[in-house]
């Protein structure tokens, strides 16, 4: 039974004239443990739960002059970190990464101390599936101070995805000291210390994900994995059970 993680995205939007520079929007993306952090995948996640920050609604005929008048002052001022960090956005919210990708660098090199812009490299990064370049993207977006948390724990993310699960746990570790209210986090912890074949502290990390949040139906699903194993036969039918109630038709619970 394959056990998944989160990746928590955020993307900032930046308009033109009015700068939203202190507002954020995490969600949070599975991926299986063996399957890559695909691009469709991000692209898929990212209309779901990804909103544009301003200071005013934005409906579609608003949202494609915005993108407009984006490349028209790119055109006419290639320098301005701002102008390169909002192309970023609106590619990756339209699904041209490498597109995104650049625009983001570019934003970088102009701004070397634009947190955003680097955080969202690493988000892009992965969703390329290049981790060795998304690792120091977040890396910097840390040593910036940017949303700290969800920035260590998308670090364990990328270093698990590498296969390097002890350096996982060390920044899974590090995200729950931070926000030791953030759910996704002692998730993946738990499910890294499984991987590493430290059990009982992946079963006490499944117990704390779900003390913090009691919907989230993949440490249920978890936990009675490790019921299971462990020969605890009611415990398991319980999370199973829990995990049901909250999604019927959450299909791993099935096949257990």
């Amino acid at each position: 039974m394959e056990r998944k993680r989160s990746l928590s995205i955020v993307l900032i939007f930046f308009l033109a004239v009015q700068l939203s520079g202190n507002e954020a929007f995490a969600v949070s993306t599975q991926a299986a443990l063996d399957a890559k952090f695909s691009a469709p995948a991000l692209r898929e996640k990212i209309k779901e739960g990804v909103p544009l920050y301003t200071y005013k609604p934005l409906d579609d005929n608003l949202y494609r002059n915005e993108i407009a008048n984006f490349k028209t002052t790119i055109s006419a001022d290639p320098d301005l970190a701002d102008m390169r960090y909002n192309s970023g956005v609106a590619s990756a919210l339209k699904g041209e990464y490498k597109a995104a990708l650049e625009s983001f660098k570019a934003a970088a090199v102009l701004r070397p101390g634009f947190a955003e812009a680097h955080y969202n490299l690493g988000i892009i990064y992965g969703a390329l599936g290049d981790y060795d370049a998304g690792i120091p993207s977040f890396e910097k977006a840390a040593r910036l101070s940017f949303r700290p948390a969800e920035t260590r724990n998308n670090l364990g993310v990328l270093y698990g995805l590498k296969g390097l699960y002890e350096k996982a746990v060390e920044e899974y570790k590090k995200a729950v000291k931070i926000a030791p209210e953030y759910a996704d986090a002692h998730y993946n912890l738990g499910v890294a210390y499984g991987i590493i074949g430290e059990q009982e502290k992946e079963l006490v990390q499944y117990r704390k994900t779900i003390e913090i949040d009691p919907s989230f139906v993949e440490a249920y699903n978890n936990l009675g994995i490790i019921y299971g194993m462990l020969g605890r036969e009611g415990d398991e039918i319980a999370c199973y059970e829990a995990a049901l109630l909250i999604d019927p038709d959450y299909v791993d619970v099935h096949y257990n």
